[in-house]
């Protein structure tokens, strides 16, 4: 009696195969890991230099920056909802959210004096060019974790 060969893969070569797609997937997840973190922080970048472009029109219009002003996602910078005044300015009609949307990653304003402000965003994964307290980064700072992005008016 004469068995059939029957064309099938053989155990070895299915686990090679597995072996091959596992670690293919999982350069590219790393990979994509990283572009994603990238892809927020040039968000991130943008958005400031778009508030930045807002504080100078509302400087252009008042004379000073604001003293105080809270960056809260998706909030209307200019516009006063109690004043009676039918000339009221929206300067920026939705503030930008941060991309990934957690505690640790929100932008910030600070009013040094009515000439005078600085902007601040938490980097994920690239080096940042301040610290947390606005303080500037460069090749000779030391013991400085320099994970913010930083703008000063113009």
């Amino acid at each position: 009696m004469f068995y059939k060969k029957q064309k099938a893969f053989t155990l070895i070569e299915l686990l090679v195969t597995i072996t091959i797609v596992v670690i293919l997937s999982t350069v590219g997840l790393a990979n994509y890991a990283s572009v994603a973190k990238k892809g927020r922080d040039s968000r991130r970048q943008a958005d400031l230099e778009q508030i930045r472009g807002a504080l100078e029109l509302y400087k252009a219009d008042n004379g000073s920056y604001p003293e105080d002003l809270t960056l809260t996602c998706n909030d209307e910078f200019g516009y006063d909802s109690n004043s009676d005044n039918v000339n009221d300015i929206v300067y920026m009609k939705q503030i930008p959210c941060d991309p990934k949307n957690e505690d640790d990653y929100v932008y910030s304003y600070e009013r040094e004096d009515a000439f005078n402000y600085n902007l601040k965003a938490k980097m994920e994964a690239e080096e940042g060019n301040c610290d947390n307290n606005f303080q500037n980064c460069s090749s000779d700072t030391e013991d400085i974790e320099c994970d913010y992005y930083c703008l000063t008016n113009p």
